[in-house]
């Protein structure tokens, strides 16, 4: 085990405030095979943003990590509340019923 260094503070996912030491630990520590393994026991790349800010940099981690093929978290769209007003008018309905 290396000697922990300022480089571990680095944060890697701001969203959910997660720290290169932390996936460092979570790997060690809850002996992660995967990248979604990884995700799930620290939240990277699950805040507001849903990895479009960390996964690059969670995406180096996963190949310098886990061997090739393994699943790896991708990003997703965040989602958004739409007013039921707009389904209706989608499915042809009239909004003041």
């Amino acid at each position: 085990m290396s000697t922990p260094g300022p480089e571990q503070d680095v944060i890697i996912c701001r969203c959910e405030r997660v720290t290169l030491g932390a996936l460092m630990r979570a790997r060690r520590d809850f002996e992660v095979s995967s990248g979604r393994e990884l995700k799930l026991a620290t939240r990277a790349s699950m805040g507001i943003c849903q990895g479009r800010v960390c996964h690059a940099s969670l995406e180096a981690l996963y190949a310098r990590w886990f061997p090739p093929g393994r699943d790896v978290a991708r990003p997703r769209t965040p989602a958004r509340a739409v007013p039921f007003g707009v389904l209706r008018a989608l499915a042809g309905e009239d909004a003041d019923e």
